[in-house]
């Protein structure tokens, strides 16, 4: 992939140089329906030619959000939690990684959040983001990565966990 104007080379952890370049996504409502945060996000990658890439930080109020979380006791507690948490009328802080996917052609993200209950004194929750809905506003910041190509490949020696590679 050719390298795009206004990139900037970084060090990644295996000594491998990221290319990136810089995109600004703001993910509003719709006035008919709540804007769905995956959906939005897989939109703008596609009709902005995004395949790969990080999300440094974001800030929104969701209505509705599912994360990653169980009540009851972990059967496995080193193993992934698969089981997810629904919250309503949230604000949330996160950040992510979106690699690419070879067999959509779409993009497979990966995002964190912590998020505050509003109607519960802000108490908090913090996990894997599975599904969100924006009430008001996301802001987000997307840094394209241009190379090398990032995958999520799952990994069967770990509980068949999705892991970001470079290749």
């Amino acid at each position: 992939m050719p390298d795009l104007p206004g990139e900037d080379p970084v060090q990644c952890g295996h000594g491998r140089d990221v290319h990136q370049n810089h995109r600004v996504a703001g993910l509003e409502p719709d006035l008919q329906r709540r804007v769905v945060v995956f959906e939005a996000l897989s939109t703008f990658c596609r009709d902005n030619d995004v395949r790969q890439g990080y999300i440094p930080s974001f800030i929104g109020a969701f209505t509705e959000a599912e994360i990653v979380g169980a009540c009851e006791k972990l059967a496995a507690p080193d193993a992934p939690v698969w089981a997810k948490t629904y919250v309503t009328n949230v604000e949330a802080f996160g950040a992510g990684t979106l690699a690419h996917d070879a067999a959509t052609g779409g993009i497979l993200p990966h995002i964190h959040v912590s998020a505050g209950l509003k109607a519960q004194s802000a108490d908090g929750r913090a996990s894997h983001l599975l599904s969100a809905k924006v009430q008001f506003l996301s802001e987000l910041l997307i840094v394209e990565v241009t190379s090398p190509t990032m995958t999520r490949p799952r990994n069967p020696d770990l509980y068949d966990v999705p892991l970001l590679t470079f290749g």
